[in-house]
């Protein structure tokens, strides 16, 4: 009896574990899907919290198809990546990148608030704002456009979405651009985003007006003694501080709002030229050309050479 009851029982789960096998599978992989949907972040408590990182919330999509706002809404959840890693940097990418979010009780967020992209250097950056499976109102935004485009006046991208006084929403958000695709993404209130603003321009201001200071020493001295090595000095201090001034997008609030190609342009320049300035710098200082080795004189002509092909393969 002990023998056929063990029979028994071998043929019962020899049966059933395969069975029970592919229905913990499907049932995975119902989850999986499930873990995929669209991610949806409360508002409710943003008064209290004050700012909302949202960079673990979004998912993302390559677009290799050239896709519109309405292929992309119809696109399944499981080809959608979700970003595990709240990374904001996606690299160099020839295609663009579809991120997409949703916002709940946006309505009661009790305090007026931005959603904010703080990276001013996307060439195109379309935010598309829907309701019910219905487009509310579209932004097209990004350094390719004049600087008016922007709904609010400041060097990043700031959304007020408090103004659309809906409950329930959810973002669309096409980035294409020539260099990295960056989405630093948050939500956060009028008040803090103005306190950070504060804190930020108070470093800007330390920073430029320490380099300023810096130019204009050394610019008298250079007027006084007449030495090269203080005007290379000079070359040095002023690219570095008009990188800068472009890398944090004052320069295309300010200097040239109109001019769309500039700002691509002036950044891969300025790349080129401020080491350019810095080895010519060096090179005067040390005295490379009469007390150097000859290979010191020879890393030194040979950077020298190729940050100049960077600065004029910039210029095309």
């Amino acid at each position: 009896m002990s023998k056929l009851h063990f029979e028994s029982v071998f043929f019962r789960v020899t049966y059933w574990l395969p069975c029970i096998s592919v229905l913990f599978f499907i049932l995975l992989s119902q989850g999986v899907n499930a873990s995929q949907s669209i991610h949806t972040v409360d508002l409710s408590n943003l008064k209290a919290q004050q700012r909302i990182v949202l960079n673990g919330q979004v998912q993302y999509l390559v677009d290799e198809q050239g896709l519109n706002l309405e292929s992309v809404m119809q696109v399944n959840d499981d080809q959608w990546q979700a970003n595990t890693e709240r990374r904001s940097n996606f690299g160099i990418s020839a295609n663009p990148y579809w991120f997409r979010l949703a916002l709940s009780n946006v309505d009661q967020a009790g305090s007026p608030f931005f959603l904010r992209v703080d990276y001013p250097h996307t060439d195109k950056l379309d935010v598309h704002i829907v309701n019910d499976g219905m487009l509310v109102h579209s932004y097209q935004l990004g350094d390719t456009l004049p600087y008016a485009y922007r709904p609010v006046d400041n060097r990043i991208y700031l959304l007020p979405l408090d103004e659309l006084a809906l409950a329930n929403i959810e973002l669309y958000i096409r980035a294409e651009s020539q260099g990295p695709i960056e989405l630093p993404i948050d939500v956060l209130t009028h008040a803090e985003f103005y306190h950070q603003d504060k804190l930020e321009l108070i470093w800007y201001g330390a920073y430029f007006g320490t380099m300023l200071v810096m130019f204009f020493y050394n610019l008298f001295i250079y007027i006084l003694v007449r030495d090269v090595t203080y005007f290379y000095y000079l070359f040095y201090v002023a690219s570095t501080m008009a990188l800068q001034f472009t890398l944090t997008g004052a320069s295309f609030q300010y200097v040239y709002p109109e001019s769309t190609n500039l700002n691509n342009t002036l950044v891969l320049m300025l790349t080129a030229l401020m080491p350019f300035a810095a080895v010519s710098f060096v090179r005067s200082f040390l005295k490379l050309d009469s007390t150097g080795i000859r290979f010191d004189q020879a890393i030194a002509r040979g950077l020298l050479i190729a940050f100049a092909i960077l600065f004029v393969s910039s210029l095309f």
